[in-house]
């Protein structure tokens, strides 16, 4: 898991994340991979012993541009 928000700051604001993907999963996970199978989009507070709710708007994958 990749932690991109936290915290109340942006709270009731949409916000737009772009990420790298194939270079999270080698920094995070030391796999270089030439294919995705799946994405997961999470919202969790648990640990921290609270409630949230979350919407995602469009999610759109990209091909890198070299």
């Amino acid at each position: 898991m990749v932690v991109l928000q936290s915290g109340t700051t942006r709270t009731g604001h949409w916000m737009t994340e772009k990420r790298d993907l194939r270079a999270d999963f080698k920094r995070y996970l030391g796999l270089d991979l030439d294919t995705l199978d799946g994405v997961a989009l999470m919202s969790d507070c648990d640990d921290a012993g609270g409630n949230t709710r979350a919407w995602f708007g469009d999610i759109q994958l990209k091909p890198q541009l070299k």
